[in-house]
């Protein structure tokens, strides 16, 4: 074969492998949230032992920016609550050239509005039982424990993770429906905010020290419901304290209110009874003056009778006198008394 034909045949070979190349990088790209997507699923669902979902993931590798949309985590067996919690958005700033290394470094990882629900069940909670799962794949601080007690590390492990800075903002958790007889009371959930996960403190650069994605996980996850059943332990006593104060207040006005009735029947009652106690003592003196108008009006009307009967008298008096002189008979008496 000749060169010319040779150097054809090599241009050709590179020119099939830079083809194969921007293939595999455009399949890659197409594919990639998918893959993400799964393995954040899988490693969610390792944690916690639950069934996580997540509704779109978005890497954007020249950027270093992946964004989670939606990502749920549904309730351990047993517990009736669609879900146990979800976090709204979870944004993740991490350095690009880090992805082809054998530890993944993030910037940043910023968790908004996660939203949680608390429900009680026998001898523990939904966030309590997945509280446990998640301990368990928390890294011990075994510095100062003696070397038999510490776990046995296992021989492979996937890509390691340095995290700078965790936040997780404007959370809240809510009671469920049937602890509170059909109301959902929200409950703020405190700002969780982490620092230098897998750093070494002593500026070493060790990776066998650093965590994987699960013990990470595991570790963002433990202080978001550690924080979440504190706050219910919180809000729950605030809220049988203000019920106490509600029921104490509720009862003094009641009280007073009573106190006031009482008094102003009382009074009334004393009013009442004075003005009757007045009206019958006017009532007395009218009659006492009834009595006397009567005992005045009898004595007139017997001395008007008595000077009426005498002149009466009189009056018959001299008229006999008159008559038994006009047929002579006082004449008579006259003259015999002559």
């Amino acid at each position: 074969m000749s060169k010319k034909k040779k150097k054809s045949l090599l241009l050709r070979i590179v020119a099939a492998l830079a083809l194969l190349v921007v293939l595999l990088l455009v399949l890659s790209i197409v594919f990639i949230n998918n893959i993400l997507k799964g393995a954040v699923e899988k490693v969610g669902s390792t944690v916690t032992k639950s069934e996580v979902s997540i509704n779109k993931v978005k890497l954007s590798p020249l950027k270093g920016e992946l964004l989670l949309d939606e990502f749920k985590v549904g309730n351990p067996e047993g517990y009736k609550t669609d879900e146990a919690f979800s976090l709204g958005r979870v944004f993740v700033a991490l350095r690009p050239a880090s992805l082809l290394s054998d530890t993944i470094k993030i910037k940043e990882i910023t968790i908004l509005e996660p939203a949680l629900t608390y429900e009680v069940g026998l001898g523990n909670s939904n966030l309590g039982t997945i509280l446990d799962n998640v301990k368990s794949f928390v890294p011990e601080e075994s510095a100062d424990k003696p070397e038999k007690e510490k776990k046995p590390k296992p021989e492979k492990e996937g890509k390691k993770v340095e995290i700078e800075q965790v936040q997780i903002k404007g959370g809240k958790v809510r009671l469920s429906a049937k602890l509170l007889g059909g109301a959902a009371l929200p409950i703020p959930l405190p700002e969780v905010e982490l620092h230098d996960i897998g750093k070494a403190k002593d500026g070493a650069e060790d990776d066998a020290d650093k965590p994987g994605m699960i013990e990470a996980s595991a570790m963002i996850l433990n202080e978001m419901l550690t924080g979440a059943i504190k706050a219910v332990g919180s809000g729950a006593k605030d809220l049988l304290k203000g019920g106490k104060e509600l029921l104490e207040s509720s009862g003094k006005a009641a009280l007073e209110s009573g106190k006031a009735a009482l008094e102003s029947g009382s009074k009334a009652a004393a009013e009442s009874g004075k003005a009757a106690l007045e009206g019958g003592k006017a009532a007395l003196e009218g009659g006492k003056a009834a009595l006397e108008g009567g005992k005045a009006t009898l004595e007139d009307g017997g001395k008007a009778a008595a000077e009426s009967g005498k002149a009466a008298l009189e009056s018959g008096k001299k008229l006999g006198q008159g008559l038994l002189k006009s047929i002579g008979v006082g004449d008579k008496k006259e003259a015999e008394e002559k």
